[in-house]
C-alpha cells in the first residue's frame, strides 16, 4: 500500500484494544500505516487477571521498544499511570490520529486524553506571576496539570482563561479591549473547585471584570473560597496512608490553600501538620516534608533527619499516579536547588521531545536558571534532542559548536550535580542517549540510596488489573507545551499565534515497507511464554530489569515478552510553544496577533521591565495600567519614528551619540557584505549590493526584530513590512498559519516565498558574526514545507480563487469569529467585492445577491453555526432563489490555502440547494 502521507513518520504507537472493538483498532492501525508510521502494538484486551507485582519492571520488560504514544478509548489498563506520569508517554484517544490526519500536523495530545479526571483537557490558562507568589503559581499550575489542562506565560487567541485575584491584571489589561478574543477571567478558587469536586464546574461565580473594585475582588474570593472548601476533596487512593507531612513555612500560601492541601491530604489518607501550629519541625515525629526552596531553615532540619522532602509538584505528581513515591525518585518533585546558569549562560532549545517532555524540559532549564525557547536561533546556546534529526538539528550542526548539541543527561546532571558540568566526551553528544530505558527523559532519580527509586509499587487498593492481551502495532506522538507545542485548528484561530518556531517532522529512517509489525499476546502467569507470543523473534536485548538491583524485584510471576530490533526513530513534536524571552525594547504593532507577557517578581525593578506595549507594567496602582501602557505606546512610536527620519538623513549633527554608533556598525556591516557580494557574486563595483528580492511580512516570529535589523536586511534585498501592500511577494511564518496575514499573504502575485523564520535569523547572525562571510543562506532551503509548490504557481494566476469560483458577494453572519474589518480584508485580498455582515434579526432585503458566474451561487452565507443556515435558506427561497450556500469560515481558508473553490464536495459546506 502506497503511503498517503509522512505525518507519522519514525513514531511507535501501542494501541490498547478491546475484543469488540477490533474492527475500530483494524481502521486505526490501517491510517497509521498510510500515513507512514514506524512501528504498532496492539494491546489487546481479554481476561483480567491480579497484577499485584512491581509495574515498572513489568512494563519495561513488555515494550522493550521506544513507545511514543498510546491510544486508548480509556485509561483502564494495568500500565496507564506509569505510561502517562511516570515515562511521560502521551495517552490519547483515536480522535487524535483523525485531528491530526485532518489538519496534517501533529496536534496537541492533551485535548484527546481518556481520563476522565482530565477534566481541562481542552483549556490553555495562563497564570498570572503579577498576582501570585512563586509557591501560589507553582500550586495552581500543578492543581491545572493534574486535571489535564495546559499552563502558559502568554497570551494569544487559544488562551481559554486568565487566573489571577487582580482584575486589573496585566494580563486582563493587555486584551480586555480585544472583543474578538474570547478569555474568561476568573478567580483561582475555579480550578480548585474543578479538583475537589470532581466536575467540570461554571466560571461565572469564580469570574472577574476589568472594570470590578479591589474591595469587591477580595469580597467575592472570600466568598468563593468558602464554598469551595464546603465541598470535600475528590476520592483517591489511599496513597499517603500511614505518611504525615509538614507544611513548611516557606510555602507562602494563603490559608485557604492550606487548609485546602490539609484537606487534599487527609483525603488520601495522611495526616498534616502545619508550621503555624505549636509544633515546628523540629519536633516532628512524621515523615514526610513539603517545601518550595532548598535553602530554608526548615528543609535542613528535614533533610538531615532523613525525611521524604517533597515539594507542591510531587504531591499532585502521586495524585496523578495514585501512588506514594519517594521524591527523591525525580529531579523536581524536591524543593528546588539554587540556580546553577545565568539566563544568558543556558538559552536552551530542543527538539523531538513529545508531550509531557517537553514541560519537564522546561520546567528543569527554569530551575537551573536559564531560559528555554522553542525557537533555535544564534542566541542559544544549546540544542537538546533525543534524535539526530530535524531542521533544527541540522541547523546547529552547521553552526559548527555556537550552540552546542545535547542529550537530556546532561541537562538531569547539572541539576542532580549542581554545577556547570563540563561539556567533555560523548556521554552528553551521544544522540540518543546511552543506557537505553534506564537513562530515559525523567528517569533520573535526585540522589541514590540505598532504596531502589526506579519502581511504582501498584497499591493493592486500586483495583488495577493485567488483562489478558495481545498487542499489535504502535504509532502515536504528540506533543504540548506547550508548547509547546499545535492544537487543531478552528474557525477561531484567525489571528496569530504566539511567537514560537516550527516543530519540524524530522527525516524518517524507516520507510513504510519497513515497519514493524509485532503481535504480543498477554498471558496470565500460569502460561508459559513460549505459549503465548505469535511474533517474528529479533536479538534479544538486555531489558529494564537488568539494570535493576535483583533484590528489588520479585519477577518470577511475569512472562518473559519478546523484543524487537530498534533503530532510532523520528519524533513528531508539538507546536506547543514557549517563546525565548527578548533582551530588547520593542514595539510590536500587532496586538492581536501575541500578547506576550513576561513578568518576574512582583515588584520588578524598573530597569528590568520590558517596553513592549502588551507588557504592561504591574504598578501599585494596577487600575492605570492600560493608560500606562498607552503612554508607553506613544512615547516608543514617537522616538521610533524619530530614530527611522533620522537615519535616512545624510547630516548626523541632529542625532544622539548611540544613534551615531549605530549608523557606523550599519556602515561596517555593509561594507562587509558589498566586500562579499563582489568577491562572490561579481556584483559591479560601486554597484547596489542586494542579493536578493524580497518584500515580506511577518507572522507568529521575529516580534523582537529591531530597525537596525530591518535596515540591515533593506541593505541586501530584503525588505519586511509591518503590513502587507502590493509589493509583497513573501510571507514568513513558523508554519501554515490562519492569521490574516498569512492568508492574505496568499493573494500576492505571486507569492514567490513562503519561508520559515530561521531564513531571517540565519541571515542576520551571519552579518553580524565577526568571521568572514562563506555563503549567505538561499530561501529555497528554507521553504515552509505544508505549502506545496503547485499552490505558489497559482498564485501567478491573473485572477484570485473566489473570481475564478464566480463569488462576488458574501454574506457575513455576526457571530464568525474575526470581525467584519478582518474577515473583509482577507476575502476581498482574494477577489470578493462585497462581503456583507448580517444583522442579528435581519430580513430578506439585508441578503445581498452574488451576481457572479452563471453556474455560481445565487446567495453565499459564511455562517457559525450550522442552524443558521435553515434561516437563510428559508429567506432566499422566499424571493425566489435555490441557488445558496451556506459555508464555515473554514471553508473559505481551505479554499485559500488550495486556491481551489470546492462548490462541491467539500465538508465544510454546510448547506447547498
Amino acid at each position: 500500500m502506497s503511503t498517503s502521507s509522512k505525518l507519522f513518520q519514525g513514531i511507535n504507537f501501542v494501541i490498547v484494544a478491546h475484543k469488540e472493538a477490533e474492527s475500530e483498532t483494524e481502521r486505526i492501525v490501517e491510517i497509521l500505516e498510510d500515513n507512514s508510521a514506524n512501528k504498532c502494538v496492539i494491546y489487546k484486551v481479554q481476561e483480567e487477571h491480579a497484577y499485584p507485582v512491581l509495574a515498572k519492571d513489568a512494563f519495561c520488560r513488555t515494550f522493550d521498544f521506544e513507545v511514543h504514544a498510546i491510544i486508548a478509548s480509556s485509561c483502564d489498563f494495568w500500565f496507564y499511570r506509569l505510561a502517562a506520569f511516570d515515562f511521560l508517554i502521551p495517552v490519547v484517544t483515536s480522535d487524535w490520529v483523525s485531528a491530526c490526519v485532518a489538519t496534517r500536523r501533529i496536534t496537541r495530545a492533551n485535548s484527546f486524553s481518556p481520563d476522565p479526571s482530565h477534566l481541562l483537557r481542552n483549556h490553555q490558562i495562563y497564570v498570572s506571576k503579577h498576582s501570585f507568589t512563586q509557591s501560589e503559581y507553582t500550586f495552581y499550575s500543578a492543581v491545572i496539570r493534574a486535571l489535564g489542562g495546559v499552563c502558559i506565560d502568554h497570551l494569544s487567541s487559544k488562551t481559554s482563561h486568565i487566573l489571577t485575584n487582580d482584575a486589573q491584571d496585566p494580563a486582563i489589561a493587555a486584551v480586555a479591549d480585544i472583543q474578538s478574543l474570547s478569555i474568561n477571567y476568573v478567580l483561582p478558587t475555579w480550578v480548585v473547585a474543578v479538583f475537589a469536586s470532581g466536575e467540570l464546574a461554571d466560571e461565572t461565580p469564580h469570574s472577574l471584570d476589568p472594570h470590578d473594585r479591589p474591595e469587591a475582588v477580595g469580597t467575592k474570593a472570600e466568598n468563593m473560597w468558602e464554598l469551595v472548601q464546603k465541598a470535600a476533596v475528590g476520592s483517591c487512593t489511599n496513597f499517603l496512608g500511614g505518611h504525615k507531612v509538614f507544611l513548611s513555612s516557606d510555602l507562602v500560601l494563603p490559608n485557604q490553600c492550606y487548609n485546602f492541601l490539609v484537606d487534599l491530604i487527609l483525603a488520601a489518607g495522611g495526616s498534616a501538620v502545619r508550621n503555624s501550629e505549636t509544633a515546628d519541625i523540629s519536633n516532628f515525629n512524621g515523615d514526610c516534608f513539603l517545601g518550595q526552596h532548598s535553602g530554608s531553615a526548615d528543609f535542613a532540619i528535614a533533610n538531615s533527619r532523613g525525611l521524604h522532602t517533597g515539594n507542591l509538584s510531587w504531591l499532585f505528581y502521586m495524585w496523578s499516579l495514585q501512588s506514594f513515591v519517594p521524591p527523591q525518585c525525580k529531579l523536581l518533585l524536591s524543593p528546588l536547588r539554587p540556580p546553577v546558569f545565568g539566563k544568558d549562560e543556558l538559552i536552551l532549545s530542543y527538539t523531538n521531545y513529545l508531550g509531557q517532555q517537553r514541560y519537564y524540559i522546561q520546567k528543569l532549564v527554569e530551575a537551573l536558571g536559564g531560559v528555554s525557547t522553542t525557537e533555535l536561533t544564534r542566541k542559544n546556546t544549546h540544542l537538546l534532542t533525543c534524535l539526530p534529526l530535524g531542521q533544527k538539528y541540522e541547523a546547529a550542526l552547521r553552526w559548527n559548536g555556537d550552540c552546542k548539541i545535547a542529550n537530556h543527561l546532561w541537562l538531569e546532571d547539572c541539576y542532580r550535580n549542581q554545577t556547570q558540568v563540563p561539556f567533555v566526551g560523548t556521554r552528553y553528544q551521544e544522540i540518543p542517549a546511552p543506557g537505553g530505558l534506564k537513562t530515559k527523559l525523567g528517569q533520573m532519580p535526585l540522589e541514590t540510596s540505598d532504596e531502589d527509586f526506579t519502581n511504582t509499587i501498584i497499591p493493592q487498593e486500586a483495583d488495577i488489573n493485567l488483562q489478558e492481551d495481545t498487542l499489535l502495532r504502535d504509532q502515536d506522538g504528540a506533543a504540548e507545551t506547550q508548547t509547546q507545542y499545535e492544537d487543531v485548528a478552528s474557525p477561531n484561530d484567525i489571528y496569530p499565534d504566539p511567537i514560537s518556531i516550527l516543530e519540524e517532522l524530522p527525516t524518517p529512517e524507516k520507510t513504510h515497507s519497513q515497519m514493524q509489525i509485532n503481535i504480543v499476546e498477554g498471558t496470565s502467569s500460569k502460561q508459559e511464554p513460549s505459549e503465548k507470543y505469535t511474533v517474528e523473534k529479533a536479538a534479544p536485548k538486555r531489558t529494564f530489569g537488568e539494570f535493576l538491583r535483583d533484590e528489588a524485584f520479585s519477577t518470577d510471576l511475569i512472562p518473559e515478552p519478546p523484543k524487537a530490533n530498534l533503530s532510532p526513530n523520528n519524533l513528531a513534536p508539538d507546536s506547543e510553544s514557549h517563546a525565548l524571552e527578548s533582551q530588547k525594547d520593542k514595539i510590536s504593532q500587532e496586538t492581536v496577533s501575541s500578547v506576550p507577557l513576561r513578568q518576574s517578581s512582583p515588584n520588578p525593578p524598573l530597569s528590568s521591565l520590558p517596553c513592549d506595549h502588551s507588557q504592561l507594567l504591574p504598578s501599585s496602582n494596577s487600575r492605570k495600567a492600560k493608560e500606562k501602557a498607552a503612554l508607553k505606546l506613544h512615547t516608543d512610536m514617537e522616538a521610533l519614528n524619530e530614530f527611522e527620519q533620522n537615519l535616512r538623513r545624510k547630516k548626523n549633527r541632529s542625532l544622539l551619540p548611540e544613534e551615531i554608533q549605530k549608523l557606523n556598525k550599519l556602515k561596517e556591516i555593509e561594507e562587509k557584505v558589498r566586500v562579499y557580494l563582489e568577491a562572490v557574486y561579481n556584483h559591479p563595483k560601486g554597484k547596489s549590493a542586494k542579493h536578493y528580492d524580497i518584500v515580506a511580512v511577518c507572522t507568529g516570529c521575529h516580534e523582537e526584530i529591531d530597525e537596525f535589523d530591518l535596515e540591515l536586511l533593506r541593505r541586501v534585498g530584503i525588505t519586511i513590512l509591518k503590513t502587507t501592500n502590493g509589493q509583497c511577494n513573501a510571507i514568513i511564518a513558523p508554519k501554515k498559519m490562519r492569521t490574516a496575514k498569512f492568508l492574505t499573504s496568499f493573494s500576492f502575485h505571486p507569492l514567490k516565498w513562503a519561508l520559515l523564520p530561521e531564513f531571517v535569523s540565519e541571515l542576520l547572525s551571519i552579518f553580524k558574526q565577526t568571521t568572514p562571510i562563506q555563503e549567505l543562506p538561499k530561501p529555497e532551503d528554507y521553504l515552509i514545507p505544508e505549502i506545496e509548490p503547485e499552490v505558489l504557481e497559482k498564485t501567478k494566476l491573473s485572477t484570485k480563487v473566489f473570481q475564478r469560483a464566480g463569488i462576488k458577494s458574501i454574506n457575513l453572519t455576526e457571530e464568525v469569529p474575526g470581525g467584519e474589518e478582518v474577515l473583509s480584508s482577507i476575502l476581498k485580498a482574494h477577489g470578493v467585492q462585497n462581503v456583507h455582515m448580517l444583522p442579528k434579526k435581519y430580513t430578506e432585503e439585508d441578503i445581498i445577491i452574488n451576481n457572479g458566474r452563471r453556474n455560481s451561487p445565487s446567495h453565499i452565507l459564511i455562517a457559525q453555526k450550522a442552524s443558521q443556515s435553515k434561516k437563510f435558506a428559508k429567506l432566499c427561497r422566499n424571493a425566489g432563489e435555490n441557488k445558496v450556500m451556506v459555508v464555515e469560515w473554514n471553508w473559505c481558508v481551505d479554499s485559500i490555502f488550495t486556491l481551489e473553490a470546492n462548490l462541491e464536495t467539500s465538508p465544510y459546506v454546510v448547506y447547498r440547494s
